[in-house]
């Protein structure tokens, strides 16, 4: 038989054993909702690199156009998103020697 002393000191064990399970099964369900978390935002940011490029080559196609077409209203929009339009200096045409 055990003796009281024994007795409560198992009891206070298993008392802390099951408070002790109870905080891991929280912490364990905190940490999986994190990584869910963590997951949708890295996809998130994997997919918009890729858009990314897309939206400078666009950018890019829409200022050659711009240049070409000498059209203002193109040139606002690309500069209100950020975009600066240098035209490339024209190069002088070479001569050619008879």
């Amino acid at each position: 038989m055990l003796k009281t002393f024994e007795y409560w000191l198992l009891c206070t064990l298993g008392a802390f054993t099951i408070i002790f399970v109870g905080v891991n099964v929280l912490l364990y369900s905190g940490n999986r909702s994190a990584q869910a978390e963590v997951n949708a935002r890295t996809q998130y940011i994997q997919q918009t690199a890729s858009i990314n490029d897309l939206y400078q080559q666009m950018a890019k196609a829409l200022a050659e156009l711009a240049i070409k077409n000498h059209d203002d209203q193109v040139r606002g929009l690309l500069s209100q998103e950020g975009f600066t339009i240098n035209p490339a200096p024209a190069t002088p045409a070479a001569h050619s020697k008879p």
